[in-house]
């Protein structure tokens, strides 16, 4: 009786799982979601399990600090698929 109950409960939760709008439905909601952006604010949010290390981009070995970095930073030059020195653009 109690395997009939954890399919039961299985089942269900795959089913739920697979309800939901159409794929129209969720555009819409991420358009209207886009056109509240305010052009002016000029903050960025990075969700991170750890504070970062320091914002010198020199002084650090922390991956999560490259991340914060990464979106901060712009590098000079980067390498392209033949490993040419191509500028950043």
């Amino acid at each position: 009786m109690k395997y009939a109950y954890l399919i039961l409960a299985v089942v269900g939760l795959v089913l739920s799982g697979c309800g939901g709008g159409t794929a129209e439905e969720d555009t819409m909601a991420l358009d209207e979601g886009a056109a509240s952006v305010d052009e002016n604010n000029k903050t960025l949010t990075i969700a991170l399990g750890t504070d970062i290390v320091t914002f010198d981009i020199h002084d650090h070995n922390n991956t999560s600090t490259e991340a914060v970095h990464d979106n901060m930073f712009n590098y000079l030059f980067k390498r392209d698929e033949n490993n040419v020195i191509q500028p950043d653009t």
